[in-house]
């Protein structure tokens, strides 16, 4: 049993003890700041804090750039999750410097999610080709030089209209085989309207051309003078024939679909649709041709393409018939693809 002495030694132990075990309480009645929780030292970190609260629940709202990110906070240990995570901080809390971000941006960020004209295919390339130019292999260049040496068989000559400047048709290349056989002459290019509702500035233009009612601004086609077809053609040149035209430093398919019966006849002219495409800068029309004789003609008087109408010709027939054709002649030119082996050809050309 024990004395009363040793009943009071042992409660002022207990009593001692208890209050060793008691938290610091400031004058405040707050605890101290070393005894405050890892989630209140964490909400006290700058930028990661609440900065509203709807104190008639239990939710925190992070206002963050604009966008609310709810999110449910326990206020309690009790309501901690199962696997023990601390409910101050969710698995789905918003990171203040990565909410302003684009979920669609690559980069998430929405400055950079304009990617720019370079990721658009559209704008890797020019303008389309045109569906009667030469391919690109056809060596546009090296074939104008050989048409400006082949002076050595005149045929005919006749007026440009240019201050009395005279172009020569000539047969040189007449001496190839097959396909390749052509007359050329170089001048300039006035407008043809013929077949043309609306060609503006056209004093002379007819509803008629020579071949059926082509329409000029549809269709290119070269014109060649009335007087040179039958005899001194020898018979040559077909209506329709097809003719590779070398203008602005690029090539482009056409037909013979008009005559020129003017008196004096002329001889250099191209339908408003050729002329346009020739010199597009020039702002050709009816009364406005292009003055300058540096246009090359060649007329292949044996190659007529399929697909021509009373009004209207297959372009893509055109060209398929134009690309084989202008091949066979760089071919006999001795030229190679694109000028590969222009200047040695040409010279070779020029010997003969």
């Amino acid at each position: 049993m024990l004395t009363r002495a040793a009943f009071y030694f042992l409660l002022t132990i207990s009593i001692s003890l208890h209050t060793l075990a008691a938290p610091v309480v400031s004058e405040s009645g707050r605890p101290s700041h070393h005894h405050q929780t890892q989630a209140a030292r964490r909400n006290s970190i700058p930028g990661r804090g609440i900065s509203s609260r709807y104190e008639g629940g239990n939710h925190n709202v992070h206002h963050v750039h604009g966008r609310d990110v709810a999110r449910v906070v326990s206020r309690s240990d009790s309501d901690h999750d199962k696997d023990g995570s601390d409910p101050s901080e969710p698995d789905d809390a918003v990171d203040p410097d990565s909410a302003n971000a684009d979920p669609d941006s690559p980069e998430g960020d929405p400055d950079t999610n304009d990617k720019g004209p370079d990721s658009n295919p559209d704008n890797s390339g020019g303008p389309s080709q045109i569906p009667f130019q030469a391919a690109s292999d056809i060596d546009a260049k090296g074939i104008y030089a050989a048409v400006k040496g082949a002076t050595k068989e005149p045929l005919e000559e006749y007026q440009s209209g240019q201050k009395d400047k005279m172009v020569t048709i000539y047969g040189d290349f007449m001496k190839h085989e097959g396909d390749a056989k052509a007359m050329s002459f170089i001048a300039d290019m006035d407008v043809d309207c013929d077949g043309s509702q609306s060609c503006s500035n056209n004093p002379d233009g007819q509803s008629q051309t020579s071949y059926g009612a082509l329409n000029a601004e549809k269709v290119p086609f070269y014109v060649i003078p009335e007087s040179f077809l039958g005899k001194k053609d020898g018979g040559f040149i077909k209506p329709n024939s097809l003719g590779a035209i070398i203008c602005n430093g690029k090539m482009f398919y056409a037909i013979m679909g008009d005559t020129n019966g003017d008196d004096p006849q002329l001889i250099g002219e191209g339908s408003i649709l050729l002329a346009r495409t020739c010199f597009p800068e020039e702002n050709l029309g009816g009364d406005k041709g292009h003055d300058k004789l540096d246009v090359a003609y060649l007329v292949f008087g044996d190659a007529v393409p399929s697909g021509v109408s009373e009004k209207t010709i297959d372009l893509q027939a055109l060209k398929e018939l134009g690309d084989r054709t202008l091949r066979a002649f760089q071919k006999a030119l001795g030229l190679g693809s694109s000028g590969s082996r222009g200047s040695q050809s040409e010279r070779r050309w020029f010997e003969r």
